[in-house]
């Protein structure tokens, strides 16, 4: 079993992230009234690029074979829990787009808890500013 927790199971996750996961976001667009504002395309785009991030630190944990800042659980249960974060980012951003009240609700939540890392307060910054501080952003969310 451990030898399928480690060896196996993140190419297939793998597989699944770079083919799957974009094949189901392209099915998933959904015709807006108005367009996408500008203030909530970026802040989707801000949380992508933390997705990414996330994402790739999790590739390198895997690479150099160190254990990430969840030391307590084993390297594999590590990696499937940093891919499930890059996958909730991945998840936000694209409900961001579509116009889901509930995604920028989480956004703001998850955008509040990763305020104490290095990293995420520039991004929980701007998004937090674009989401709920732009007339643009609270007509957009509102046109329903």
């Amino acid at each position: 079993m451990s030898m399928f927790l480690s060896d196996i199971l993140p190419p297939i996750l793998l597989f699944v992230l770079v083919f799957i996961i974009p094949a189901v976001f392209i099915g998933q667009k959904k015709n807006m009234p108005n367009s996408v504002p500008v203030s909530v395309r970026t802040a989707a785009l801000c949380e992508a690029v933390f997705g990414i991030l996330i994402f790739v630190y999790t590739i390198y944990s895997i690479v150099i074979r160190k254990y990430s800042p969840i030391s307590w659980l084993p390297p594999a249960y590590a990696f499937l829990i940093e891919f499930a974060l890059a996958m909730l980012w991945f998840t936000i951003a694209s409900s961001l787009s579509q116009g889901a009240g509930s995604a920028r609700r989480v956004c703001l939540v998850m955008s509040i808890l990763r305020l104490p890392t290095v990293i995420g307060i520039f991004f929980s910054v701007i998004s937090i500013y674009l989401l709920y501080f732009t007339q643009q952003s609270h007509d957009f969310y509102n046109q329903k």
